[in-house]
């Protein structure tokens, strides 16, 4: 995401009580959708509240995340500390690397071992 926290303010602030934890601080000229106030992005079909600014959707978390500490690093992703994705509280989220943050997945519906990241392979057997 090549927004800076500047342009984030703009548009958005962070609010703890909101779903996803942004608001929108202006009416974005023509969409009834979008007023002064009102919470700001929906919830996705894979858990995640995602917002639409300038033509192009921004997982929400990550726009809380940089209105509090600015730019990420290329190689940042944001953790939701608790596992629960659609929980956007500052206080839930951390940068950290790809390798952390898979750490952190809970186990998959279809796991059959038990141990998050071993998965059976039919092809195999």
């Amino acid at each position: 995401m090549d927004l800076t926290k500047e342009e984030l303010k703009k548009h958005f602030y962070y609010d703890p009580t909101s779903p996803s934890g942004l608001r929108w601080i202006r009416d974005a000229g023509g969409r009834k959708e979008i007023r002064v106030n009102t919470i700001a992005g929906c919830l996705s079909n894979r858990g995640y509240y995602k917002v639409s600014l300038e033509g192009r959707k921004i997982l929400a978390h990550r726009i809380v995340y940089m209105l509090h500490f600015g730019k990420l690093h290329d190689n940042s992703n944001i953790d939701h500390m608790d596992g629960n994705k659609a929980n956007n509280n500052i206080k839930n989220l951390r940068a950290c690397r790809i390798v952390i943050n898979n750490r952190n997945k809970s186990k998959a519906l279809n796991n059959l071992s038990g141990v998050i990241g071993v998965h059976y392979d039919k092809k195999r057997c």
